[in-house]
């Protein structure tokens, strides 16, 4: 959210860009700040957005060189992202965002900008899945704790990325919705019942009878794999896309919170002066955004 190196896009830069885009004599000026303020925080909101990923989230990179080497380079592919290229966001929305509890822009951040809040709240400290359930907590520590990455499924072949205690495989509890013929699914009871298909956290591969009695005991892992497939995605994505909506959207208002109701304005004149004077009684729609003593400047073209 601050400046780093020679990038232009942070919190700050966007502050600035408005103050521009509002106050810039010409209006080529103006518009190219407003161009510079919208691209500054549209790059912010999509650091919320990166956020909900999981695979952002836990360490987990996912190289896409194909560029480079065509399709080998994608072996590795992030595997929700490329899910999600194929979707619209539209079709996980129908129910409504999931919108930050209000608290997270009204307290302090180490960094010094409560937006900060909005990525990490620093409620989850690694040990407490459970509070990440509500709308207190940042995108980054609700992705954490409750979704597996490709690679940091614990205790899996491919694992060799850095492991999270959450979710862990003593909570998983296989699924007892119906599945087309050679597939189970395990489920997180913090996402809903078993039967629910969006609890789904990963597809089981192996012996399915054995499967039930694996879950809890370190050695399931010889009997069977834990992967992700699209059913798998399209579960985290339900959870996943809401609340990075919300978020973003939390990004705007925060931005543009400024608002004041104007209650009166007029104009008057005064002998010997060339210029007209104006009032405006205004009262801000939100107090604690602005303080007695501030200095309120009105500018018009």
């Amino acid at each position: 959210l601050q400046p780093m190196g020679e990038q232009k896009w942070s919190w700050n830069d966007a502050r600035e860009y408005y103050s521009k885009a509002l106050t810039s004599e010409t209006k080529a000026e103006r518009d190219e700040q407003w161009g510079n303020t919208f691209r500054a925080l549209g790059q912010i909101m999509h650091l919320i957005q990166d956020s909900a990923n999981p695979a952002h989230v836990r360490n987990d990179p996912h190289l896409d060189l194909s560029e480079f080497i065509g399709l080998l380079g994608r072996l590795d592919v992030d595997g929700l992202h490329d899910y999600m290229a194929r979707q619209t966001v539209a079709a996980y929305v129908g129910g409504g965002e999931i919108s930050p509890d209000s608290s997270l822009l009204e307290s302090g951040h180490p960094d010094g900008n409560p937006l900060g809040n909005l990525f990490d709240h620093n409620i989850f400290i690694g040990s407490n899945p459970d509070v990440t359930l509500g709308s207190n907590v940042g995108v980054a520590e609700y992705a954490n704790a409750n979704f597996f990455s490709d690679d940091t499924i614990p205790f899996q072949p491919l694992a060799n990325f850095p492991s999270y205690s959450y979710p862990s495989l003593s909570e998983l509890i296989p699924a007892n919705s119906p599945f087309p013929a050679g597939r189970s699914y395990v489920t997180l009871l913090r996402l809903g019942s078993p039967s629910d298909p969006r609890a789904r956290v990963a597809k089981y591969t192996g012996n399915q009878v054995l499967a039930r009695f694996g879950f809890g005991s370190l050695q399931y892992d010889l009997i069977g794999q834990l992967r992700l497939d699209d059913a798998v995605y399209d579960a985290y994505a339900s959870h996943l896309i809401p609340r990075a909506v919300g978020y973003s959207a939390a990004v705007l208002d925060y931005f543009f919170r400024g608002d004041l109701r104007i209650q009166g304005s007029g104009q008057c004149y005064e002998p010997g002066l060339d210029a007209t004077q104006f009032w405006v009684d205004f009262t801000p729609a939100h107090p604690s955004h602005y303080q007695g003593g501030q200095g309120f400047t009105l500018y018009f073209q």
